[in-house]
């Protein structure tokens, strides 16, 4: 984990040098919004923000997370600070990104080229009373388009308000709604200043850490954590911006939750169809692979390369679950996942293949996170299987 991270660190600072701007969401918009809190008698989340009803200020930054031509898809950020909701003075931060809503994709980054296209998900946990949840916004416009440009979306806001549906799931669970989330076209009204990667858009200036605005009983996972802050602190690095003092991290609470644990069979299945059909898309429409990725020179390289990738899912699929089974996948898994990686982190900094290859490199960091979160469990199994 330590040399992924310093991997992360690098690769961010040399992109902000070169960019001489953030590496990751450089373009983005801020605007205000509404959140309000919707209780349910019936079943109460037991978290105290969340079962009494209340209506927060929000200041919002919808962004494209790498940066790429904006007729290319991205992942797009919603990052939203709930003024108040922790006490006076004390905002909740809330970093979502686009993603999909099922049990393994809500842990996913996925670009669109569409900003009302899917919802946005934490990709990470927070830790309930009972049990970690994801948290989401779902759009709550049907058949609404709203392209993913930052001049797109301020113009669409100007003449309508966008509305999401902010929701909380666990393993196993379905996707319940705790509030409603409405974002205005008028920029923020005041300035904020806290203490991670700060942008400057519309003349205001915010920064967003959900690791210090939270509440106190409903902390975010450690997941991804270090790899978000060797993120920010390479892009620091990179353009010249300060460093922030070192924050403690606090302590966990409630002890770990195996319920929150991604079974390894699941990971294995999911990642194995993931890879065959990220491989099969070169060979079967390799124009449109070079419309996101950019035009390759040797094509039957790129549908060979395309071909090996499905032909390691496909024997993801069919390793079993048995530990045996489940060790084979893995070793694929975190094996492809490390490689692609590891092309990602150095070629884009070095232009050598195009920016739209970072969203490559976060969709295998995830599935790293996956293989890390799924490992506790995975062992327990072996052992009783043993």
């Amino acid at each position: 984990m330590v040399a992924l991270t310093r991997s992360v660190q690098s690769a961010a600072r040399a992109l902000a040098r070169r960019r001489r701007r953030p590496a990751l969401h450089p373009d983005g918009l801020l605007f205000s919004g509404v959140l309000e809190i919707l209780p349910s008698e019936e079943e109460p989340w037991s978290v105290g923000w969340l079962d009494r009803a209340g209506r927060y200020d929000v200041t919002l930054r919808w962004s494209r997370a790498a940066g790429v031509p904006v007729a290319l898809p991205d992942g797009l950020g919603l990052a939203l600070k709930v003024v108040d909701a922790a006490g006076p003075g004390r905002p909740l931060d809330l970093l979502l990104t686009s993603s999909g809503g099922g049990p393994l994709t809500r842990h996913l980054p996925v670009p669109r080229t569409d900003a009302l296209g899917g919802p946005y998900s934490t990709l990470s946990g927070y830790r309930f009373p009972d049990r970690d949840r994801v948290v989401a916004a779902f759009p709550d416009e049907p058949g609404r388009r709203l392209p993913a440009r930052p001049a797109a979306i301020a113009e669409a806001l100007r003449r309508h308000p966008v509305r999401f549906r902010l929701c909380a799931a666990g393993r196993g669970e379905p996707w319940r709604q705790f509030a409603t989330l409405t974002v205005n076209g008028t920029p923020p009204a005041m300035d904020m200043d806290a203490g991670t990667d700060t942008e400057r858009d519309t003349h205001v200036r915010v920064a967003y850490d959900p690791y210090t605005a939270r509440l106190p009983d409903l902390p975010p996972t450690d997941r991804l954590r270090a790899l978000r802050e060797a993120a920010y602190a390479g892009s620091r690095q990179g353009r010249g911006a300060p460093t922030p003092p070192r924050r403690l991290r606090p302590a966990p609470e409630g002890g770990s939750r195996g319920s929150s644990l991604v079974r390894p069979v699941a990971v294995a299945r999911a990642q194995g169809v993931f890879n065959i059909v990220g491989g099969l898309w070169p060979v079967v429409s390799l124009r449109t692979f070079e419309r996101v990725y950019g035009a390759k020179t040797d094509k039957w390289l790129q549908r060979t390369s395309g071909a090996l990738l499905a032909t390691a899912g496909y024997s993801m699929l069919r390793a079993g679950s048995t530990p045996a089974g489940v060790r084979h996948a893995r070793r694929i898994g975190v094996g492809t996942a490390l490689t692609f990686l590891a092309i990602d982190l150095v070629y884009v900094p070095r232009r050598t293949i195009p920016a739209t290859y970072l969203m490559d490199a976060a969709k295998e960091i995830a599935w790293l996170a996956a293989w890390w979160r799924a490992g506790a469990c995975g062992d327990a199994t072996e052992e009783r299987e043993a």
